[in-house]
């Protein structure tokens, strides 16, 4: 299994317009990042996390040209709003790419982006859309995740239990839980 740490920047992304500390005039490559998305990698299948704003510039320079499923987090803007970049995917591999989040998460992208999960919305002949379909991941339960296993077996879905993480003091997050940690605990992994 491989993770690829697409972007690991903040909201704004590093630099940040109009910045002048240190860190946002640095010339260190290291300085320059986009915000967060991850890649998780094994036999040929692949699970993108989140689509922030550069998820194209992100999936050219990883030379991504295939995804089997996206996990979204959480709906804010600097992990949703390069949700449209998939239609380069969905079009090239001729189907509906499953898009899993929870119950909130999902509803609220379905809410803002009804075009690319409603496949009876056709856009005019000579233009395509990105075609997602939901799934809703349940607090405490066990879901596969479709043609992806972590543990590297062909054919066989990805068992995933999510776990809410608060986020923000508005939001919360759909994150995985370490094996043995109860949820009352404070670390995460994604």
């Amino acid at each position: 299994m491989r993770l690829t740490l697409l972007g690991t920047g903040t909201s704004f992304g590093v630099p940040q317009i109009g910045c002048r500390c240190p860190t946002c005039t640095s010339a260190d490559p290291r300085d320059r990042r986009t915000r967060t998305a991850a890649l998780i990698e094994t036999r040929g299948k692949r699970l993108l996390i989140d689509t922030p704003p550069e998820l194209r510039l992100q999936l050219v320079s990883a030379a991504i040209d295939h995804l089997d499923a996206v996990l979204f987090t959480h709906a804010h803007a600097d992990h949703v709003h390069g949700i449209d970049d998939l239609r380069a995917l969905s079009v090239r591999q001729g189907a509906m790419l499953p898009a899993y989040g929870s119950r909130a998460t999902m509803a609220e992208l379905v809410a803002k982006f009804p075009y690319i999960f409603d496949p009876s919305i056709v856009v005019p002949a000579g233009t395509s859309k990105p075609e997602l379909s939901a799934y809703v991941l349940q607090p405490g339960e066990t879901t596969a995740i479709t043609a992806f296993d972590s543990r590297g077996r062909r054919d066989r879905p990805a068992r995933r239990r999510p776990a809410d993480v608060l986020h923000a003091s508005h939001a919360r997050a759909h994150a995985r839980r370490p094996r043995g940690q109860t949820a009352g605990g404070h670390r995460a992994r994604v």
